[in-house]
């Protein structure tokens, strides 16, 4: 009988995954504007229209950028106007030709899920593992304290020079880290990326990818290797989203599941 639920969840997880539903998502979208670039956080479905909004900024425990000089505190240069839905604007004066890579970490947030919307979340972010320990557990039905953690990464590309700082991990719980600088060409090269958790590579992880164009897309899933790494081509110009979830129990009993979610946006031209 346990086997029939543990199967029929994990048969609900891959049809919520093979139909496109998508959960309330966000990421970072950078923006090419005449004075520099503006860092937006989105938020909707990846792979739908969706909108810019309001961060509230006492929820960031940090925001940084890394170029070839090092890694600097961006939190002083977050938006002030409560009006405005941008995060940050990045000054063309302040920036040399290059690559740079802006971060943002949002504090962990502790929340009670109820069945229904913790599994439908469970599926759509492929946390298979975590469907399977509820079921065997005989806790499917049963709600769940979780503590959430959410980083964010994004690509920033100044002029036509192009460097390999971007792949330097920034040392984000859930990272994915480029193992190239994937926007250097749009015509066909295999990006590389490699998750990290605190540090060391995920192996099996499935990892989602897409490149939306005109604000729409089509998520692609991959795996990573005995080496926590997945290759795809970038073959489209657009905005390109790598996304991934991970999660595990509590050791001190605080919570039933700490789960992690990361997002590595870049546009190609």
């Amino acid at each position: 009988m346990r086997s029939r639920l543990i199967g029929s969840l994990l048969a609900a997880a891959t049809l919520a995954l093979a139909s496109g539903a998508m959960a309330q998502e966000s990421w970072l979208e950078v923006v090419h504007v005449k004075a520099g670039y503006v860092v937006f956080m989105r938020e909707g479905s990846r792979e739908d229209r969706s909108t810019w909004v309001v961060v509230n900024q006492e929820k960031l425990a940090r925001v940084s950028l890394l170029a070839e000089s090092g890694v600097s505190d961006l939190k002083p240069a977050l938006n002030k106007n409560p009006r405005a839905n941008y995060l940050l604007a990045l000054d063309i004066r302040q920036l040399t030709a290059g690559s740079y890579v802006v971060a943002v970490d949002r504090a962990p947030a502790s929340k009670v899920w109820q069945a229904p919307y913790l599994n439908k979340y469970l599926a759509i972010n492929s946390l298979t593992d975590v469907i399977r320990d509820r079921a065997q557990a005989q806790k499917a039905a049963s709600p769940a304290r979780t503590t959430i953690s959410d980083y964010y990464k994004a690509i920033v590309q100044v002029g036509n020079r192009y460097s390999k700082d971007v792949t330097k991990p920034l040392g984000q719980e859930l990272e994915i880290v480029p193992l190239n600088n994937p926007g250097v060409d749009a015509h066909g090269q295999m990006g590389e990326f490699q998750i990290l958790f605190k540090g060391d590579p995920l192996v099996s992880k499935e990892v989602s990818v897409l490149c939306r164009v005109l604000n729409e897309g089509q998520t692609q899933a991959y795996q990573t290797d005995q080496k926590g790494r997945i290759f795809f081509p970038i073959n489209q110009k657009g905005v390109w989203i790598v996304h991934t979830a991970y999660a595990h129990t509590s050791e001190d009993n605080s919570y039933d599941w700490k789960i992690y979610e990361s997002t590595l946006t870049f546009t190609t031209r």
